[in-house]
Formats: structure tokens, sequence, C-alpha cells
């Protein structure tokens, strides 16, 4: 094969291989081989590639090495060599081994050994050189002979451009001043003009291209399909790349994670920000999100958002996607609540105070609960633990407040065990105290004005206080208690009147024992006594009275005190049985009369008793009927005494006598005989 067809097949391979293996695109597999290869020339890329295509076949043992490379080559310019196993002219393809390399210029620059591949070689001076290899167990060979020459003046530039891009990307191109041997002219610095067929490209550097030692790297950018030539001009050095396709651009998505949000955020443009560029240009069109902008996820972790891009021009470019993932965290409940007012002590908490709301639905605990009551103090806190009905979006949340609890009001309510009373009669006073909360502690002060009674009374467990006065004088008093307050009750007071009536002074006086008709009231009777007040007794009756007989006559006293200004005058009454006087009347024995005579008088005497005060007996005996002589019974008859007596009667025989008579027959009394008397 002459070495221009070398050349060409050289320069096809290397296009093919000039594409970037990282950007696959159906259709076009690529290959991207460095630039430092691609300076090689033709000849030697085709070494190279005839390695990678054509690997050893597994043969028999090989007889000796084949060690082929470029000639002539230029001094201090680094050629590839390929060194193959060989059977006969079969490659052997299952040969592993290593040869030792050497050269006839003792200061080629080759590697000390190589796997059975290919090594570059680089000659330091002019003339025909040989390169040999040696596994050292018996397989050997060496190279024909290399003509090395002086390095030539540029007559062309060689333009190495890939064969596939796309649209937008930046591409790398070489372009190479060679002698007509193709070899690299290092002497050239020159500058060329860079153009595209057809045009629209932009170069980086910009036209012209400055070479260095021959060499002059650049980058092309197209913005528009098709297929495209790049030439650089020196005067009459020039050269033309072989075809470049520039295809549809695939922009690039630029999108990151969005950053965590909350729940309850809308996807917007601060999430949905991707941007499509080719080359780091911009590329018009239109972003197709999903989940689309507007939408609030629900809380979780890596969450898929995606979007797919749509160019304008879509000739140029194509559609793209990309995805990122974004965190959405659990929502704080927004709890809304203030201290609340302050309260006095004794008032419940209830929703006045804990009023807490919250922007989303769920429960709320409060701490303390609904119908505590706080004791007094300030900056007491009060919290609510809240859970939501949601417990996926949203967070559980507290919030504390702070809440005044002032000293309650109290009451103080005074009464008196009784009024009006009287002088001298102790009266208790019982202050009660009342608050809204607990019963209120404490000391209790009973004062009139400025006159103490009793001074620093404990309350009772029930609030209660009393005192009791036996001073009060006769008149109208107001009684106050007045209570001190304690760590949650302020201090109240109470008034009440006491009305103190002079004293009536208690008379004792026993219904006296009965007495007899004529018997006189005396101190026997009138013995009133006035529990040593002093003062005298006016009795009615009077002493020395007396009293007709009956029962239950009315004794009275009106004791009149010798202190009247604290006592008054009482009244005691009492009743006596007067007794009848009894007396008893017998009637006189042996009265009698003669028959035929008139009864006299009946006589009487009082056998027992005795009349006094000149009282007299009324009507008189009777006896039994009856005129003929016999015995007949003394009665009582109308006898009587009056309602003061109780008079019995001892009766007697009323006799009446024959009447003596002498009859004396009358003389001359006579009859005829014969006749009757």
């Amino acid at each position: 094969m002459t070495g221009s067809r070398m050349r060409s097949i050289g320069r096809l391979l290397i296009c093919a291989m000039s594409r970037n293996a990282t950007e696959p695109k159906v259709g076009h597999p690529r290959l991207r081989a460095p630039r430092s290869l691609l300076r090689l020339g033709p000849s030697l890329a085709v070494a190279v590639l005839v390695l990678a295509l054509f690997p050893a076949s597994a043969l028999a043992a090989p007889e000796y090495f084949s060690i082929t490379g470029p000639s002539p080559v230029t001094t201090g310019v680094a050629r590839i060599y390929t060194i193959n196993a060989m059977n006969g002219s079969v490659l052997d393809t299952g040969y592993g081994g290593t040869a030792t390399l050497s050269s006839t210029d003792s200061s080629a620059t080759i590697p000390a050994s190589v796997g059975l591949s290919s090594g570059t070689a680089t000659f330091s001076a002019p003339g025909s050189y040989t390169i040999s290899g040696d596994d050292g167990a018996g397989v050997s060979g060496t190279s024909g002979s290399v003509t090395v020459q002086a390095t030539g003046v540029a007559t062309h530039f060689v333009v190495v451009a890939p064969a596939l891009a796309e649209v937008g990307s930046r591409e790398g191109i070489t372009a190479t001043a060679e002698d007509d041997n193709g070899t690299t002219d290092s002497t050239y610095n020159g500058s060329a003009a860079l153009t595209s067929n057809p045009g629209g490209a932009v170069f980086d550097p910009v036209s012209p291209l400055v070479f260095g030692s021959g060499v002059g790297d650049f980058d092309a950018i197209f913005s528009a399909i098709g297929s495209y030539t790049i030439t650089a001009t020196d005067g009459s050095l020039t050269g033309t790349s072989g075809a470049l396709v520039i295809d549809p651009a695939t922009p690039l998505i630029t999108w990151a994670n969005p950053a965590d949000i909350t729940y309850g955020t809308a996807l917007g443009s601060t999430q949905l920000n991707a941007t499509a560029t080719v080359g780091g240009t911009t590329v018009p069109g239109s972003m197709a999100y999903t989940p689309i902008s507007g939408t609030v996820l629900g809380a979780g972790t890596n969450q898929l958002l995606s979007v797919l891009f749509t160019p304008t021009d879509g000739t140029d470019y194509t559609t793209a996607s990309a995805t990122v993932h974004i965190n959405v965290l659990q929502a704080t409940p927004v709890i809304t609540w203030s201290n609340p007012a302050d309260i006095t002590y004794g008032t419940a908490l209830s929703g006045t105070q804990l009023n807490a709301s919250v922007n989303v639905g769920g429960s709320k605990v409060y701490t303390p609960a609904s119908g505590t009551t706080l004791g007094v103090g300030t900056n007491q806190a009060l919290r609510v633990d809240f859970t939501p009905t949601d417990g996926t979006d949203y967070t559980t949340q507290t919030k504390t407040v702070h809440i005044n609890v002032l000293q309650a009001g109290s009451t103080t309510v005074n009464v008196t065990s009784g009024t009006p009373s009287s002088y001298g009669v102790s009266v208790t006073f019982t202050a009660t105290v009342t608050g809204a909360g607990v019963t209120p502690t404490g000391t209790v002060t009973f004062h009139e004005g400025g006159t103490n009674f009793c001074v620093g009374v404990a309350l009772s467990v029930g609030g209660v206080a009393t005192c009791a006065t036996s001073t009060l004088g006769v008149g109208s008093h107001t009684m106050t208690a007045t209570y001190s307050g304690d760590a949650n009750y302020i201090g109240s007071s109470g008034d009440v009147t006491q009305v103190v009536n002079h004293t009536a002074p208690i008379i004792t006086w026993a219904n006296p024992s009965d007495i007899t008709y004529g018997t006189a009231l005396s101190g026997t009777q009138l013995n009133a006594t006035s529990g040593g007040v002093a003062g005298s007794c006016a009795y009615s009756p009077v002493s020395g009275t007396v009293l007709s007989a009956g029962a239950n006559q009315t004794l009275t006293c009106v004791f009149t005190p010798a202190d009247l200004g604290s006592y008054s005058v009482v009244t005691k009454t009492v009743h006596i049985n007067v007794l009848p006087r009894p007396i008893t009347v017998t009637a006189n024995s042996g009265q009698s009369k003669v028959y035929g005579t008139g009864d006299p008088g009946y006589g009487y005497s009082i056998t027992s008793g005795s009349l006094v005060f000149g009282d007299t007996f009324g009507g008189g005996l009777t006896r039994a009927a009856g005129e003929n002589v016999g015995g007949y019974t003394i009665n009582q008859g109308s006898l009587s005494l009056s309602a003061n007596y109780s008079l019995s009667y001892v009766w007697a025989t009323f006799s009446i006598t024959a009447r003596p008579i002498t009859v004396t027959a009358n003389s001359g009394q006579s009859k005829v005989y014969g006749s009757g008397d």
C-alpha cells in the first residue's frame, strides 16, 4: 500500500475515531481519539486501528515477531509501530507474551518492553534504523529499515475534524502544517484564516488561527444542521477537513434538585427552573413540568419532578427531558395564641383563656386543663400541645403563653347572734369570709370605729371567725369585721348593727304554796328575787292582803332596778291557790218539841274551825218533815258560809214528844134504858 493511500485511509479512520464516545447518538456510534494520536498522521493511525480491529487469534506458538510501522519518519516525531506474533503469514491471536524492544538507533526513545500491541518510537537523527523485539523464549523479529529524515518545510495544512457533531456543540479541530512527506513542520508558527462551508461556524479562538510548532488547535460551534467542511488558509498553504455532519442537538437540561420545601408550598418557578442550553447558549423552547406549577405535593422525601423540553427550533434541536428530586418537609402548624388578659384568683381556666387557634385541623391539649383554678402569680405558663389530624403532612406543635392571676376580691359577712340584745348579755359576732376559689385564710379584727373588741382572730377551715363580747352599752352599735386578706384574696370588711337594750332583770319567784283563807300575804308568799340586780319589787296585792279563797290567783311584782340606765323595769307574776277555810258546824243535840207545838229554831255550834274577819253564817238548819211523835234529823238546810269557807255539817236528831193530856169523863151522862148510849 502506498504512503498516500495509507494517509487517505488513516484520515478516514481518524475522523471516525474523533467522535466523542461519551456522547452516543442512535445511528452514529463514535470514538474520540486524543489529539496527540491524531497528530501522528494517517499511516501510524492505521497501524493503531489494525491492532484494535484485528486482535490475535488463538494459533500455535508463534514463529517470529513482525514489527511494522511508518517509513520515512521525521526526527523527533513520535510514531506508532506494531509488533505481532506470527505463524507464517497468520497472526497468532492466542499469544500473550511480552517482547523486549531495542533499536539500532541507540538514542531512539522506545518502550523497554511491550505486551504484544503497539508502542511509540522517536528517532534522534536522520539515518536508516531498525526496531527489534525478543520475548526471551525464542520468538524474535526485526522491523524493516526505517528511513529517518530531517524535518521538511510545510507545503499544506492537514485539518482534522470529527465526522459527526451536534448543533451548538463545541468541537475540537486541529490544523497541522506538514511537508510533502506528511511530516509536521515544527518550525511553522504562522497564522491561517478559518472558514466553513457552508458558512455559519463560530471559531474559538477567532480567525486567524495562530500555529505553534506547526500545530494549531481550535474549536468550532455550528448553529444549524448540515454537512460542513473546515478550511485553513495561509497564502499558498491550505487544507480542508473531511465532511463534518452536524445533527440536531439534544439540549442540555440544567436542573438541580430544588431546595427542600415545606408542605403547603405550591410548586413554582423556584423549583421548576430548568434551563435548556447547547454549548452554554440558551435554547428557546417550552418546558412541560410534571407535576405542573401550582401543585402542592404531600410531605415526603425524594419526590420526582420531571420536565420535557420542546425546542422552538425543532429542526436543529431535539426534545430533551430531565428529572430531579425534591424533599417536601412536614409543615409546622401555625398556632395563634396571645397572652390572655389578667384574671383574678378563683377564675377557672376556660375557653376565654384557652383559645389557641391553629391553621389546620387537629386536636389541642391544654396544660393546665380547662377548669383549673390557678393560684395568684404573674407570668404563669399556659401550654397547648397540638396534634394535627393530617399527621403525614404536618408536625405536632407546642406553644406557650403566659397569664397573670391577680388577687381576687373577698366578701366578709358579719352577723350577730341576736339583736336586739340586753345589756350585760354576751353577744357573739360571726364573720364569714368567702372568695371565688379556695377558702380564704388569714385573720379578722372586730371593731366599732376605733375600738377593737377582738384582734387578729384566725379564720377557721370554713373561713369563719367569731368574737363574743358582753361589754356593749345600751344603744345601737355598728360592729365591723375587717378581713386582712391572704395570698389569694385582698381584704374586705362587713358590718352588722347590734342594738343593746336595757337588761330586764331576771326575777326569780316561784308560785307560792297554797294558803288557807284568812292567811294574810307576807314574805312567805311575796318573796321574788332579782338575781343580784339592786332594786325594789312592788307587790300586788300588797303584803298583808287577805285573799279570798280561789285557785290560781295572780300575784304581781313590778321590779324597779336601782340602775335604770342599764336595767329596765320588769314585771313578774306568779299564782297562788287560796284554799277555803275549813269549819265544822254540829247541830245541837237534845232539841225537841211537844207534839202539836211549833218547831223552835234549830241550834248549832262550831265544833271545828272558826270564822274570821266577822264573817257570819247565812240561812238556817231544817229538819226532816213530820209532826208525829218521833225523831227527826236536823239537816243543814240553808245554813251556809261564803266561798271562803269549806263548811262541814254534823247532824243531830230532833225529837217530837207526846203531848201529855188528861181526859175526864163528863159527869151526868146517862141514857134511857133501852136506848142507845
